[in-house]
């Protein structure tokens, strides 16, 4: 099967206006690409704004057509974002991610947090 190239999700802004580049991030599961997980301060199906106007981590899965989103954090204090995804999981659910201030690269105060999930 070759590649198959489609829009995956609407992405948001960048994370500070002198990097136009940094966004909140992405990280497709190396176990299951049909698996990721994003950090964006709007919708990613439609686009629109959150309701918090921060970063925030969605799960996101594929179906045959389009990419179904589940938004993890609703954090309205910090943001969370540069989603990662470990190689050779053994979890059904695993993620980690930075929370709290990202004014730029050199002026931060994050820590790292995450989901790590196995069904029973």
């Amino acid at each position: 099967m070759g590649w198959i190239q489609s829009q995956v999700a609407f992405a948001g802004t960048h994370l500070y206006s002198r990097e136009e580049h940094y966004a909140g991030g992405i990280a497709i599961d190396p176990q299951d690409t049909d698996t990721l997980y994003l950090s964006s301060e709007v919708d990613p199906q439609s686009g629109q704004p959150n309701l918090t106007g921060r970063y925030q981590i969605f799960h996101a899965t594929r179906s045959q057509v389009s990419w179904n989103f589940l938004q993890l954090t609703f954090d309205a204090s910090q943001d969370n974002i540069r989603p990662v995804i470990s190689r050779n999981h053994d979890f059904d659910t695993v993620a980690l991610w930075l929370q709290g201030r990202y004014t730029n690269y050199e002026d931060y105060k994050t820590r790292v947090v995450g989901v790590i999930e196995k069904a029973d």
